[in-house]
């Protein structure tokens, strides 16, 4: 039951039943996700255990040409490309201290 002007939104895909939630509050979100999903895009944090890992989610808009700006850079992709099941498309890097970044842009 949502607390305190917060609202969950809860969401679960596939046949190993994957289930992500967002917790929200006016204009921040915070995107919970299961650890095989995330390990299946992002493999280094799938390899970290579990507590020690973090990604940064930012929402864009053009991620196509943000995309194509990071290919030109020396920027280590850790996702590739890909649209996910709940309506966003994605992609995640690696900065220079090791974090992981995605980025990520609503679908339709």
């Amino acid at each position: 039951m949502p607390r305190a002007g917060l609202s969950t939104w809860t969401n679960c895909a596939g046949a190993s039943a994957i289930c992500l939630r967002i917790v929200t509050n006016g204009p921040v979100e915070i995107f919970f996700n299961d650890q095989k999903a995330v390990a299946a895009d992002h493999p280094a944090l799938g390899a970290r255990p579990a507590g020690g890992a973090l990604t940064l989610y930012i929402e864009v808009q053009g991620i196509e040409e943000l995309f194509q700006t990071v290919e030109q850079h020396v920027v280590k992709i850790t996702m590739p490309m890909k649209e996910q099941f709940y309506g966003m498309k994605e992609f995640g890097i690696e900065d220079p201290e090791g974090w992981e970044i995605t980025f990520a842009e609503r679908m339709g």
